[in-house]
């Protein structure tokens, strides 16, 4: 999976530094990064709490940076 785009992810392109990509199917919620075309695993949980909490702090985290 890594580093490879997969048939449901067809209708999205995948350009340069496009930034984070959740994925939800059967096996739970996929927080990806895309950069240069490459889809890089961040995190992955079937709890819906936890990747909300995992997207909130990331947000925080890049507002400070900025």
């Amino acid at each position: 999976m890594h580093g490879r785009p997969i048939a449901h992810d067809a209708h999205r392109t995948l350009k340069d530094d496009e930034g984070p990509l959740l994925r939800i199917d059967a096996e739970g919620y996929h927080l990806f990064w895309v950069e240069r075309g490459q889809r890089n695993p961040t995190f992955s949980t079937r709890d819906p709490e936890d990747m909300i909490f995992q997207i909130v702090s990331d947000s925080a985290f890049w507002a400070g940076v900025g």
